[in-house]
């Protein structure tokens, strides 16, 4: 009796297991940030750099504001604008990891348009400013319109970092 039961309790958390993926894959929100990675980041490549950035968080968190630009956006998102006097477009993230020097992310759908990154995150040092230990994330950022791909290009985003 005893067996059937474990066997029957097994049974149940395989079960659970494979809903609980099975509902991750189908559009379910993964969040893995470590607190390393945390913070704001503008875009460096290509340029101009002022027209996109990226808020990321533990927990998909936000952010408490900069004491040093308090124009950054503190909710988590990648944000996207056509030129400097234009506002941004926050797009939520649907999913952002960074695990083991990987990174990716995953934007909700905003008036028809989402974004797709997949590249790496990690730290370099900025010379000319003797600041060490930068983050960045580096990869292809991929533009989705109504479902269709429109872009592909490689970018590169820097910590917004206040010497």
């Amino acid at each position: 009796m005893r067996n059937q039961v474990m066997m029957l309790a097994n049974v149940i958390l395989f079960g659970l297991c494979l809903l609980a993926s099975a509902e991750n894959a189908h559009g379910q929100r993964s969040i893995v940030v470590p607190q390393k990675v945390e913070g704001w980041y503008w875009i460096v490549s290509p340029k101009p750099w002022f027209t996109r950035q990226l808020t990321v968080s533990v927990g998909n968190r936000s952010l408490p504001k900069n004491d040093h630009d308090e124009s950054l956006p503190t909710r988590p998102g990648y944000y996207h604008r056509l030129n400097e006097f234009r506002p941004f477009v926050r797009y939520p993230f649907k999913s952002v990891v960074v695990r083991k020097g990987k990174a990716s992310f995953r934007t909700v759908v905003v008036k028809g348009q989402q974004f797709i990154f997949d590249g790496r995150w990690g730290t370099e040092n900025d010379v000319s400013n003797g600041i060490d230990d930068v983050p960045y994330f580096r990869g292809v950022l991929k533009t989705y319109r109504k479902g269709k791909l429109v872009k592909t290009e490689r970018v590169e985003f820097s910590h917004a970092v206040n010497a």
